[in-house]
């Protein structure tokens, strides 16, 4: 099974911090692939993604396959972004851009590309419960028409006015530990009402997939339609192997990668270290997240790390 089917937490902020320019050689894990995908907004060389978790890996492939081979309105269609009936036919049209072990991965699961792939990764799953709850508690239109807002103080207002009651406040933090595995109910719903109230809620792609499992206005960055004609210029310098990150690194030349963009699923165990260490240029840039939290429950900075010898480790603002 797919473990995410979208990568939870804002890949503005890591590209903001990695501070990437053209020509760069990037070293990414792949996760879900959103962030990979985004990358290629600041025209690197070369992005060399990896996962060693096979779904994870195919489905990054299918992305990319799906960005060189179809239109926008078809790409959003196949991922399941937009209403579709024809998202088998859509597979057909872009599989022999995949690698046989792809192809060989996908073809058994139709029904899971039917279904919409940006809802069928386990973690996705999971959140479905919390989203049902959300709908009963709130109801749709008050849903829709909070995603609709862009206004920090006033969304603060709605949530304390219209929201806030006996029922959200009892059990909406312990649904939503519930489903991501964490243990302080309090916590998760005081993080899940920060994040609400924190950014212009239709500019939050996450916030709306979470509260409504959609994409109300904002989209993640691969799927806006201003962003789509250069990914797909873009999308041939993206390398996917499916192995452990420092397998792959300890395949690079020394001192061939710029910035190291690691998402949320990295650890920074001796063996990647010394790897990055050695394959880092001097200077070289590296962003990554805790892998424990999703992305509207965590800020944007940077966690703190060892240090890397010969990589500095970025930090946004």
């Amino acid at each position: 099974m797919i473990e995410a089917a979208q990568d939870g937490f804002d890949a503005d902020a890591e590209l903001a911090a990695l501070r990437l320019r053209e020509g760069d050689t990037v070293f990414a894990l792949s996760g879900a692939g959103d962030h990979v995908l985004a990358l290629l907004a600041a025209s690197p060389k070369l992005v060399i993604a990896c996962d060693p978790r096979p779904a994870q890996a195919h489905l990054l492939e299918l992305k990319l396959a799906g960005l060189r081979a179809l239109a926008h309105g078809e790409y959003l269609e196949l991922l399941g972004a937009k209403a579709s009936r024809r998202r088998r036919g859509l597979y057909q049209r872009v599989r022999w851009l995949l690698s046989a072990e792809a192809d060989a991965f996908w073809m058994p699961r139709l029904a899971t590309i039917d279904a919409g792939l940006l809802a069928q990764g386990r973690r996705e799953r999971a959140l479905a419960g919390f989203r049902g709850f959300v709908s009963l508690v709130q109801g749709a239109a008050r849903v829709g028409r909070f995603l609709s807002m862009a206004d920090p103080r006033e969304q603060a207002e709605t949530l304390r006015r219209e929201w806030d009651g006996f029922v959200w406040r009892r059990f909406a933090g312990s649904v939503l530990a519930g489903a991501i595995g964490a243990t302080d109910a309090d916590a998760c719903r005081r993080s899940l009402e920060s994040a609400m109230t924190a950014t212009p809620a239709h500019e939050n792609a996450e916030l709306s997939w979470l509260l409504a499992g959609r994409f109300v206005a904002a989209r993640p960055f691969h799927l806006r339609e201003a962003a789509f004609d250069a990914l797909k210029l873009a999308a041939n310098r993206v390398i996917v192997a499916c192995d452990r990150p420092e397998r792959v690194l300890a395949g690079l030349p020394d001192a061939s990668v710029d910035a190291f963009a690691l998402g949320d699923s990295w650890e920074d165990n001796e063996a990647f270290v010394r790897q990055a260490g050695r394959a880092g240029l001097a200077g070289s840039r590296l962003a990554g997240r805790t892998a424990r939290a999703p992305a509207w429950a965590v800020d944007a900075r940077v966690p703190d790390r060892t240090p890397v010898p010969g990589v500095v480790w970025a930090k946004s603002a």
